[in-house]
């Protein structure tokens, strides 16, 4: 990859602040730039020297002149197509698999049926494809690419520390996937926690772009939790923030005391065969005997009474832990993601409701607005962030 040669600190800051706004603005001039970031037009001029070399800023004719007159100015154009990134998104039974430009536009998307019973090898031949198909279909060449970003559920911490992963994705970690993709398509793969992705997709590009503090939930087969406070993502100490799955009540001998144990997919098919067999019966008014998820969700379209007491159920424990959280940080912007977004009419006017009567300052509970899209598009602003950073040496 390549990077602007070393520079004093100042001129690092002020390459990356005319980049930063350059790709916020998209089209812009030397004297825009240098009123709207308070430096003089020679400043400018002499640190887009770099940038322009490199080609991920461009000059694109003039544009219109002065009220005053005088000669017009030449336009600057930031490049989206200067890099593009590979995303892989494993939170899904079929992965996802995306090309996107510096801009955050998806290129190209397809999911891949990986079975969980195969070999490392195998997984990976089939990773190092379909990455490869994907550069084919957009016309990139390996050398083009900025990162491959990979985000699975999980604590993914910083260099030298193991990751914290759920026991199904063992395969995945096992498979040393970040150090064979650098090396097959040579550039640098990045791991990061899916949940925290999906907030970011959402913050910047979804149902949270307009707030500076943003509470995402995810609940399906997993339950996990992001933050954004004030516009940044926050990490923790040991990048572990967000673990609502491990709230508990109170301690029980069965071990299902914890939160994710009782709004889970699982937690919530236990549930519903309590309350058959505590009926005396096999199967709900449907049919469904909800050996399956599938199962719940076409009773719950069918509007079965039972399952729709359950999600009431899911709703109103959902709605106390949002409304401690939103207390405790002062949040006003709370999504909800994952599997249980098939659920929202019913789940979020719940929430909503216990949320308006128990916090001090009421905050708004929306679904995310990016579907399956919101960790992909998290995991291209994410590497956008990170490259730009790179070539500037900051």
């Amino acid at each position: 990859m390549e990077k602007i040669k070393t520079l004093p600190s100042l001129r690092q800051h002020n390459q990356y602040a005319i980049l930063k706004l350059l790709f916020e603005k998209q089209t812009s001039s030397r004297a825009e730039l240098a009123k709207l970031l308070h430096m003089s037009k020679p400043a400018v001029t002499d640190n887009l020297i770099p940038l322009l070399e490199m080609g991920i800023v461009r000059e694109m004719g003039e544009g219109p002149a002065s009220r005053s007159g005088g000669r017009k100015p030449i336009l600057l154009h930031f490049n989206p197509n200067y890099r593009y990134i590979a995303t892989l998104d494993l939170n899904f039974k079929k992965p996802i698999f995306s090309l996107g430009n510096l801009n955050g536009d998806i290129i190209n998307q397809f999911s891949l049926n990986i079975p969980e019973k195969i070999t490392c090898p195998v997984r990976i031949s089939l990773v190092k494809n379909a990455v490869a198909t994907l550069l084919d279909s957009g016309g990139v060449n390996a050398s083009d690419l900025a990162y491959i970003l990979i985000s699975m559920p999980g604590i993914i911490r910083e260099a030298g520390y193991d990751p914290i992963f759920n026991p199904q994705f063992k395969p995945w970690f096992e498979c040393n996937f970040s150090q064979i993709l650098s090396e097959e398509f040579g550039c640098t793969t990045l791991i990061r926690n899916d949940v925290k992705m999906a907030a970011t997709g959402e913050f910047y590009f979804g149902a949270g772009k307009e707030h500076k503090n943003l509470f995402y939930i995810s609940c399906g087969v997993g339950l996990g939790s992001a933050f954004i406070l004030n516009n940044r993502l926050h990490d923790g100490m040991h990048q572990a923030s967000g673990g609502i799955e491990r709230f508990i009540s109170h301690p029980s001998p069965n071990n299902q005391s914890n939160l994710e144990d009782l709004v889970s997919i699982d937690g919530i098919i236990r549930r519903l065969k309590y309350l058959l067999q505590a009926s005396g019966r096999d199967t709900d008014s449907t049919g469904q005997r909800f050996d399956t998820f599938d199962e719940v969700v076409l009773s719950y379209q069918a509007k079965d009474p039972l399952v729709m007491s359950v999600i009431q159920e899911v709703g109103e424990t959902l709605g106390c832990t949002i409304s401690n959280v939103c207390n405790l940080l002062d949040i006003d912007q709370v999504i909800l993601g994952g599997e249980y977004l098939i659920f929202q009419d019913q789940l979020i006017p719940i929430m909503q409701k216990i949320v308006d009567g128990n916090t001090l300052f009421n905050a708004v509970v929306k679904a995310a607005t990016l579907g399956k899209n919101s960790g992909t598009f998290g995991m291209l602003e994410t590497a956008r962030q990170i490259y730009f950073k790179s070539i500037c040496n900051t």
